[in-house]
């Protein structure tokens, strides 16, 4: 439950704060994405939603307790990242759109981490497993469909954050601040609740914390190439 549950309530999480990071935008045409990009994590959690309703493994008869019923799967490092790190960014832009540090903060975490890293080596590993098991073919066809909107969004992200680095260093230094603040908490993420100690041996989806770890870490690495943050090899 720990991966599909992330999701679900990463979805919603991330829905609910796009619309400060949206009006904080400094160019329309960057609006109008963010505005588009609202409307793709609605449809992502209904999708879940949907899931969960038609599976039956869940208790709770609607979207909202579904969503509350999922809470017990995920690690409290899923509610620093989400509920503290990206939220009080998201509140301060809120407060003062114009705040464009702020916002390269909020995009970082947002499209670099929380999606660009963390999203996608969860849809990778996810749907990897079940294609080759054979299982939830429906579920691996919708969940494509997310994907394929998470690596849309991933590419304005990483756009918004070159053209930002390459017009003042302070941008540089506030994505190089947030990757560190963030990094940790990220980092932990990726280790369901129930795994207990140091051991990155233990497998989820029929592979282990490191080598997850490893695909997060490289998923992120190519994304700072694109930045231009990292050099190409």
């Amino acid at each position: 439950m720990y991966g599909l549950s992330s999701f679900f309530i990463g979805e919603q999480r991330v829905a609910a704060e796009l619309g400060p990071m949206m009006r904080a935008a400094p160019q329309e045409d960057m609006r109008l994405f963010l505005c588009t990009q609202i409307a793709d994590e609605a449809r992502h959690v209904a999708f879940f939603d949907r899931f969960y309703a038609e599976v039956g493994v869940l208790e709770s008869d609607n979207l909202a307790d579904r969503l509350e019923e999922n809470v017990q799967y995920i690690n409290k490092e899923f509610g620093v990242l989400f509920d503290e790190m990206l939220h009080s960014r998201v509140d301060r832009l809120a407060v003062e759109p114009e705040d464009l540090e702020t916002l390269v903060e909020t995009v970082t975490i947002y499209h670099m981490v929380i999606e660009g890293m963390l999203a996608l080596t969860g849809q990778h590993f996810i749907m990897d497993y079940n294609e080759r098991v054979g299982t939830l073919p429906g579920f691996v066809e919708g969940f494509t469909k997310v994907a394929r909107d998470e690596h849309r969004h991933v590419a304005f992200g990483a756009r918004f954050l070159r053209d930002m680095a390459q017009r003042d260093p302070r941008y540089i230094e506030a994505i190089q601040r947030t990757l560190v603040e963030v990094g940790p908490v990220a980092d932990a993420v990726l280790k369901p609740p129930w795994m207990e100690g140091d051991d990155d041996e233990q497998t989820l989806f029929g592979v282990s914390v490191a080598e997850t770890r490893a695909f997060a870490m490289k998923a992120l690495e190519r994304r700072m190439k694109v930045i231009g943050l990292l050099q190409a090899a």
